[in-house]
């Protein structure tokens, strides 16, 4: 065979081995991105969910805020970069997301939040150690699941205000504050008026009807990346719907009943949390104005500068790694 021929044979067959190398990694490239649904066992039937890592040394159970909000977009932005030190599962509570609705508003309180918590545990713990990670309200169902129902191996939480009836009074605060500056006295006046008000549900329900797009605003500072718009775009690419991506009304009822009843941990509660924590906040989250301290005694409180309420989706490289930081250092794999 002529020089000339071989020379191109053995060019061509190169360039399909890099061409094949390349489809391949893209390909594993685009399976990591994406967020694996997982059927999880709550308390009283499947719940949605999502798995990263099988059989992780370490297991890492996300509870989501709202009340109603869902878990795709720490599975989405966050989860993948925590396997390296554990397995990590996510999931939609009772009512939220795509996992099944309810009848009664009863279904939500939080004996069986906290139930649901219990059974995932369980069900996927196999004798492992377990992270709570709460981001928000979920980080409030983090809390009272190590109070009330059994000690994990460390809790790390995320945005989340511990005393919520002072957290939303002053978010009532800061959004009267916005209305009164862009000239509206009676949404002024109206919020003005809920601040005094000690039922969360009223104060909730007084901010949306007075000023609705005011706490995204405020949670959500402009120039976010990426936008809650963009986030709610991924999710409907996922196979959410309309649905899936708003707080149920019985499930809000519920929460909000339960948070005026239940979710007001005493100094007391708070003392008796002895595992490790980690607090993360965004520097730019109302809820934790600078200067403000944990409710927990014994918590590691890290704040990451330009960061509004969702610190894991905002700068998930830095959140992942204060974690991994975290958990190496007090969560020993057994």
């Amino acid at each position: 065979m002529p020089r000339k021929a071989m020379l191109f044979r053995i060019a061509g067959g190169v360039l399909v081995l890099l061409t094949g190398v390349a489809l391949v990694a893209y390909w594993i490239s685009w399976r990591s991105r994406r967020t694996p649904r997982a059927a999880l066992q709550g308390a009283r039937g499947e719940l949605c969910g999502y798995r990263f890592g099988r059989g992780g040394s370490r297991l890492f159970l996300y509870l989501h805020g709202g009340p109603g909000y869902n878990a795709f977009d720490f599975s989405a932005f966050t989860a993948p970069l925590l396997v390296r030190a554990g397995e990590v599962v996510a999931f939609d509570q009772r009512g939220s997301g795509c996992s099944p609705r309810g009848r009664s508003s009863r279904e939500f309180d939080l004996a069986s939040q906290l139930d649901d918590i219990d059974r995932i545990v369980q069900e996927e713990a196999r004798g492992r150690p377990v992270v709570l990670i709460g981001h928000s309200y979920g980080g409030l169902l983090a809390v009272e699941y190590v109070v009330r129902r059994r000690q994990v191996s460390a809790l790390v939480l995320v945005d989340a205000p511990l005393n919520l009836t002072d957290a939303i009074r002053r978010l009532v605060e800061i959004c009267r504050q916005r209305v009164a500056e862009r000239g509206n006295a009676e949404a002024a006046e109206a919020l003005g008026h809920a601040v005094t008000l000690r039922s969360l549900d009223e104060q909730v329900r007084a901010l949306t009807t007075w000023a609705p797009a005011c706490p995204g605003e405020v949670l959500v500072p402009p120039n976010t990346h990426p936008t809650e718009q963009q986030v709610l775009e991924m999710a409907k690419r996922a196979g959410y719907t309309d649905d899936d991506t708003v707080n149920d009304g019985l499930l809000f009822e519920a929460a909000m009943d339960s948070a005026d009843r239940d979710l007001r941990l005493s100094p007391y509660e708070l003392a008796s949390v002895s595992v490790p924590v980690l607090e993360i906040v965004g520097d730019l989250d109302p809820y934790f104005p600078p200067g403000a301290r944990s409710e927990l005694p014994h918590a590691r409180v890290v704040r990451i500068a330009g960061v509004g309420h969702h610190a894991y989706r905002e700068a998930p490289k830095t959140f992942a790694e204060e974690v991994v930081r975290f958990v190496e250092e007090h969560v020993p794999t057994r």
